[in-house]
């Protein structure tokens, strides 16, 4: 979608200058990690329009597209997906946060928290 810019001056009439994103291709580069634990997710989709690429060992995964508004869906199985809309003019690396599904479900992160303490305390064994 073009960008446009109007300018005005009190002695002349309004103009109207339309800018184009840049064609590309650019490189997109997307780091999917668990929001948790900052470990890198494998396996994670990343939807786009022009189709799917999957992360890497490393939890990165790479794709060229071409300028302009673009809407990408992050997703794996046990994880809440993440939906996010980027113009796109120039090589750009995303980093991406998802969050487990156990983490927000049910009563809340109040819940979930006094569960994982309850889940820790019932964990550790007296010697």
């Amino acid at each position: 979608m073009p960008l446009l810019y109007e300018t005005y001056a009190a002695s002349e009439p309004k103009s109207v200058t339309v800018v184009q994103p840049e064609a590309g291709p650019w490189k997109i580069t997307f780091v999917v990690k668990e929001a948790l634990t900052g470990k890198v997710i494998e396996g994670a989709t990343i939807q786009t329009e022009e189709g799917a690429i999957t992360t890497d060992l490393s939890g990165v995964a790479t794709i060229e597209l071409t300028g302009g508004q673009r809407t990408f869906i992050i997703s794996k199985p046990g994880y809440w997906p993440k939906t996010g809309t980027r113009l796109i003019s120039e090589d750009t690396t995303f980093e991406v946060s998802l969050v487990p599904i156990w983490m927000l479900a049910g009563a809340g992160i109040g819940a979930t928290v006094v569960l994982l303490a309850i889940g820790l305390a019932l964990s550790r064994r007296p010697r």
